[in-house]
């Protein structure tokens, strides 16, 4: 399922963002940490939402920042990928 922003606020977590209670290391906390070799765990597509938010928008962006700050990927394979409508070609 595609979704918007209004999933993903700054207080979000990897718990809501994931729907469990696991915490994920992120790149923020190893840079702070030292940790130069830093590798995020893979995650499956389907334990995080995509989203119908176009590129480059703040909408966007906010959701990138909530994902790094969860530890998950910055992108999803079903993300929006351009200005187009979705569905639309």
């Amino acid at each position: 399922m595609v979704v918007g922003h209004s999933l993903f606020r700054a207080e979000v977590s990897s718990r809501h963002v994931l729907g469990v209670g696991i915490v994920l290391k992120n790149v923020l906390d190893a840079i702070r940490d030292g940790d130069w070799f830093f590798e995020p765990e893979e995650v499956e597509p389907n334990r995080y939402q995509a989203t119908s938010a176009i590129p480059g928008t703040p909408e966007k962006l906010d959701i990138l920042a909530a994902r790094v700050r969860a530890g998950l990927p910055l992108w999803h394979e079903a993300d929006r990928a351009d200005y187009e409508e979705p569905g639309s070609e």
